[in-house]
């Protein structure tokens, strides 16, 4: 139910405002919806709480390996582990910059070379770089020192930090089909 607050021996609920309003001008509909979200949440708050407790079983349960897929013993159902990472560069990525500027004015580049370079180091608002662009620079192969020690910076710089990690649970129908069962705890 909305808060409610006593005046002169009077029930008022208070609206989104933080307004007071007398019983008697709340009508039927406002208070059977009120009723019927506050009931509503209250199943989902007491879903996700369970939800974040079992999540949290089958995590200890799963301990820290490594194995992203387990069976049960006759097959029929599958539980499925990913582990999302972001990431993210140290100050070292400045440094592999500045070899990759100083191998260009050596060297020279194609443009194609420069816009991935271009690409590369270019910041979001945030200030960060896109991880996907940075190891586009990998894929390009020059046999120079400078560039190498670039490569070997960009390499440095690098740290995986985990963000999620997602559960799939699946079972076999009559006809040996996996069905995925839709639950989803990554968002807990």
């Amino acid at each position: 139910m909305s808060r409610v607050v006593m005046k002169s021996e009077k029930k008022y609920w208070i609206d989104a405002d933080g307004d007071p309003v007398k019983m008697c001008n709340i009508s039927k509909e406002q208070k059977d919806d009120d009723r019927l979200v506050e009931s509503v949440f209250n199943l989902v708050e007491r879903y996700q709480d369970y939800a974040e407790r079992t999540k949290t079983r089958i995590l200890k349960r799963i301990g820290k390996t490594e194995r992203k897929t387990f069976y049960n013993f006759d097959k029929s159902k599958k539980l499925e582990i990913q582990k999302k990472n972001r990431v993210e560069f140290d100050d070292k990525l400045e440094l592999a910059h500045n070899k990759i500027k100083e191998y260009i004015e050596k060297k020279g580049a194609s443009e194609e070379v420069m816009l991935i370079v271009s690409k590369a180091f270019k910041r979001t608002r945030k200030g960060d770089v896109d991880p996907a662009q940075i190891f586009k620079l990998k894929d390009l192969i020059f046999k120079d020192k400078l560039w190498e020690e670039a490569m070997a910076l960009i390499d440095a710089s690098q740290s995986y930090i985990p963000v999620k990690t997602y559960f799939n649970f699946s079972h076999r129908d009559k006809a040996g089909e996996w069905i995925r069962d839709k639950l989803n705890f990554s968002a807990i």
